[in-house]
């Protein structure tokens, strides 16, 4: 699939489908033959990862430095689904790198959250910094 994507591609129709359906708004799009190609080795790329390296251990600590770890909501789309196995774990133990962490979750988002709620992403940077520049705790305020 991945040769007959490119060769379109070599041929414009792929150009032409993204002028008629723009990507733009979700911040990416493809218009040429080797954005497809690297796209599709990614995909394939995720068929090759060991089950092991979702329990590497040892990444270390981050102590009580502030850190905001924002998951998604939403599935991921397509042949992406197949990272769902384990991201809520993962990045629980992100978040656990750190004493003084926030798990933030964006009910409405799946890969993009800092187009698909941005204000999110804002206050999650917000409160890094404040915790940061204060030297305290971060407020829980019910985000998460």
């Amino acid at each position: 699939m991945n040769a007959a994507v490119e060769l379109v591609a070599r041929f414009g129709v792929l150009r032409l489908l993204g002028h008629l359906f723009p990507l733009d708004h979700v911040g990416f799009s493809f218009v040429r033959p080797t954005e497809y190609s690297a796209a599709g080795d990614d995909l394939a790329s995720l068929q090759l990862v060991e089950p092991t390296l979702g329990n590497l251990g040892g990444v270390g600590r981050l102590g009580d430095l502030p850190l905001a770890v924002i998951t998604h909501g939403q599935p991921f789309p397509g042949p992406f689904f197949i990272l769902e196995k384990g991201w809520s774990e993962g990045q629980t133990r992100l978040a656990a790198l750190s004493t003084n962490s926030l798990l933030i979750r964006a009910n409405n988002s799946n890969h993009m959250i800092q187009i698909d709620e941005p204000g999110l992403v804002v206050d999650a940077i917000r409160r890094v910094h404040a915790a940061a520049r204060n030297n305290v705790e971060f407020v829980r305020d019910g985000i998460s």
